[in-house]
């Protein structure tokens, strides 16, 4: 074997001109099992091809061969017997991920539905239930019921708002070829409008439902808290003039998912609204309000290509930065204030836990600007918040 190796290595050339495969048989692709499977999953208009198989399937993904290689192989990445141009082991990992990401989005486009109802957003309405919810613990008033109920409603309200948004803005043309971030399912014609608008009023009939509830365990004046959200939801981005066009919407986000989600959940229980429940709201509203942030950080070009003059827009990508730092940091600030001087139960000091996972999305927002780091800070944030939520309602509980 040694002295075999060393023949070769004397007579590189003369031995690998006789062993070297052609470039045909090294692009051959093998036909494995999963190869297989995922290019029957796709069809032409996908890979804007003429003809799905295995191998243009990588070759689309992958863009291979990389090229072929000069001179003798090294020990690292050698195969004994075997020369020419071969694929490396970076270009494998590198398709083996796009291939996830490809089968990822497939799989997405089949479920249109939830990707309009954006659910990595939807922590935006599940924490301030849970601080109210957990204030009425802490208080020895509280319901299932009123909780299930309040939860419902806010899940329901928030759905409706981005379905209301995807159809909106697409009717507007806000969200361009250009825009980098989730798809829209409108704009990207996955759903017409009319079915989305549908869904809108499905949304906003099982959020009645539950306002009715409310109303009946409570007081009726529930109800017309209940129609202003209805209204700000359609006005949004909806409408003659929608707000979201004019730099209000962090503030209807900090009104209705802050104080109004909040306080309501702790009034569905007992029809009293303590100002511990306005308190816990103020820190709940700025989180929420950062997720917005972060979402118009991330559009401000194409916001401002199509005339939608959000927060982030009228104040600059560097001015917005600082919106977002003052909100978390505010928030987390508030917490503190809050539990030392005994303005609400000293054990919601617990949401400061969440701090320093806010310390790398800070720094994100201050330095970066492509789309793909943005969207990992608005998924960051959106958990951010429901962490927040959760110290809040133990340390409401606890007392």
């Amino acid at each position: 074997m040694r002295r075999n190796a060393s023949w070769r290595l004397r007579h590189w050339e003369r031995w690998s001109s006789t062993t070297t495969r052609s470039v045909p048989d090294r692009i051959r692709v093998p036909r494995r099992r999963w190869i297989r499977r995922f290019s029957s999953s796709l069809n032409a208009d996908d890979l804007m091809i003429d003809r799905v198989s295995p191998a243009r399937v990588l070759e689309r993904l992958a863009c291979w061969p990389p090229g072929p290689e000069v001179g003798p192989k090294s020990h690292l990445n050698s195969r004994a017997g075997t020369t020419g141009p071969r694929r490396s082991r970076r270009s494998r990992l590198e398709s083996a991920a796009m291939l996830n990401e490809t089968t990822r989005m497939s799989a997405l486009a089949a479920k249109p539905w939830v990707m309009a109802a954006r659910p990595r957003t939807l922590w935006a309405a599940v924490a301030p239930v849970l601080v109210g919810s957990g204030s009425a613990i802490g208080a020895g008033i509280f319901r299932l019921d009123a909780f299930l109920v309040t939860l419902v409603c806010a899940l329901a309200l928030q759905v409706a708002a981005n379905f209301a948004n995807d159809a909106s803005d697409a009717r507007r043309g806000a969200d361009p070829e250009t825009r980098i971030g989730p798809t829209r399912v409108v704009a990207a014609g996955l759903l017409p409008a009319r079915r989305v608008w549908w869904g809108v009023a499905i949304m906003f009939g099982i959020a009645a439902a539950c306002g009715f509830y409310i109303a009946a365990i409570t007081t009726w004046a529930v109800l017309v808290v209940g129609v202003l959200a209805l209204v700000a939801t359609v006005t949004y981005t909806g409408g003659p003039s929608p707000y979201g066009y004019r730099g209000m919407g962090e503030v209807s986000v900090f009104v209705f998912f802050g104080l109004v989600a909040t306080v309501g959940s702790r009034f569905a229980h007992d029809g009293t609204l303590p100002l511990e429940s306005w308190l816990l709201a103020v820190p709940v509203g700025f989180t929420a309000s950062a997720i917005l942030v972060a979402n118009n950080i991330r559009d401000i070009d194409t916001d401002a290509e199509v005339g939608k003059r959000t927060m982030a827009v009228i104040l600059g990508r560097d001015r917005a930065r600082m919106l977002f730092v003052a909100l978390v940091a505010g928030a987390f600030g508030l917490v503190a204030t809050w539990s030392v001087l005994g303005l609400a139960p000293r054990w919601t000091a617990v949401a400061l836990l969440a701090a320093p996972l806010a310390v790398p999305l800070i720094r994100t927002v201050r330095s970066a600007s492509d789309g793909p780091a943005l969207i990992r800070v608005l998924e960051g944030t959106a958990r951010l918040h429901l962490l927040v939520g959760v110290g809040l309602a133990i340390g409401a509980a606890i007392g």
